[in-house]
């Protein structure tokens, strides 16, 4: 297999043996190479243009895509973290309560998102009332909690990940990755 990236690779690192990464010409939309074949598949947080546009040489990979994401959550307990904020070590530190106030601070944003979500009047979908009630029942209130508590397992899958694709020498802790002023959140 052979991965191609559209961007160079922004920390350098050596794949292991019998992983090939490509960069994709600079003259070429990774887009416009997956409808011409030159490359098998393409994997994005968001639906390529072409599938999009209704390309016929462009397909999901799960025909349900909302049935695998369910299941994928019924057999892990938690749903892929979507973000991770990172704050340089010479700021945390200069001023260590910086950890834990980003921290307040985006909890009271998506506290104050939920509140949007519970006014069908915030959004230009239909059905978003009916749509946020069955998410919640299968997933509860947060499918996106922050916090290491809550995302222990899914950080621990991915420090795996990254060990068995060579990208880390050794297992780390969780609490490695963060600072301690935020380790009981």
């Amino acid at each position: 297999m052979t991965w191609v990236t559209s961007a160079d690779e922004p920390v350098p690192f050596a794949p292991p043996p019998g992983v090939r990464i490509e960069r994709a010409p600079r003259d070429q939309n990774i887009e416009t190479m997956l409808v011409a074949g030159e490359i098998q598949a393409y994997m994005v947080p968001r639906m390529p243009r072409p599938f999009i546009q209704g390309a016929p040489q462009v397909a999901r990979l799960f025909q349900d895509p909302r049935t695998e994401e369910l299941a994928y959550y019924q057999r892990n307990g938690f749903y892929p973290i979507m973000h991770v904020l990172a704050v340089q070590s010479e700021v945390l530190e200069a001023h260590p309560e910086v950890a834990m106030r980003l921290f307040d601070a985006f909890e009271q944003a998506k506290e104050m998102a939920f509140h949007y979500y519970d006014d069908p009047n915030w959004s230009h979908l239909a059905w978003v009332a009916h749509l946020l009630r069955e998410e919640r029942q299968a997933m509860g209130t947060e499918a996106w909690a922050n916090g290491l508590a809550r995302n222990r397992k899914n950080l621990e899958r991915f420090i795996q990940y990254e060990l068995d694709q060579g990208l880390i020498d050794r297992r780390l802790e969780v609490e490695e990755l963060f600072h301690e002023t935020t380790h009981s959140t």
